[in-house]
């Protein structure tokens, strides 16, 4: 008979056992591209991958328009991640995401809905180590654009495509899968 460590995601309802589950963190190194775009993102995720090919993401980020402008988004989210080769390209589907405004110069609303889909593919470098290059697609259905509008207003020219380069750590989960046999 077989015994495993359960992880519980209990706000979100789902239990993966441990041996199948790989925690890791990563960070948007494309805080380069404010340079031409007039606004700094500051990006990091983390999640859990399973053996199955599926994951769970939670990415949060920080925009500011640069300027002379005082406004600034902090956004969080969850996204499902699917693998359908177990390894490289990877899919994510944002299951919810929302803003909220800072600064003197934010809009009247405080907060938004944000959408998104995510495509990229991940390199090991090391066992632990990995880069994750991606295109990210906001709002691919054009369901939230009254949101993007105020988005557009308040930082200015919000892309609605934008490539993304994580760097990031898995941490291997260790853990034994099974209990001794009894005889």
């Amino acid at each position: 008979m077989r015994r495993f460590v359960w992880i519980c995601l209990c706000s979100l309802g789902l239990c993966f056992p441990l041996a199948a589950v790989t925690p890791w963190v990563a960070v948007d190194s494309m805080a380069i591209d404010a340079l031409w775009s007039g606004q700094l993102t500051l990006r990091a995720e983390t999640g859990v991958r399973l053996d199955d090919g599926f994951g769970i993401r939670f990415p949060v980020s920080w925009v500011r328009r640069l300027g002379a402008y005082d406004v600034s988004m902090l956004t969080a989210g969850l996204s499902l991640d699917y693998y359908p080769f177990g390894d490289g390209l990877v899919v994510s589907f944002g299951v919810v995401e929302g803003g909220w405004f800072l600064g003197k110069d934010r809009p009247e609303e405080e907060g938004c809905l944000l959408n998104g889909l995510d495509v990229g593919y991940t390199w090991h470098v090391t066992p632990h180590w990995f880069i994750e290059p991606k295109l990210q697609v906001r709002d691919p259905s054009g369901v939230f654009s009254t949101e993007y509008g105020v988005l557009e207003d308040a930082l200015g020219d919000y892309p609605v495509v934008r490539l993304s380069v994580l760097v990031g750590w898995e941490f291997l989960a260790s853990a034994s899968p099974s209990e001794p046999r009894r005889e």
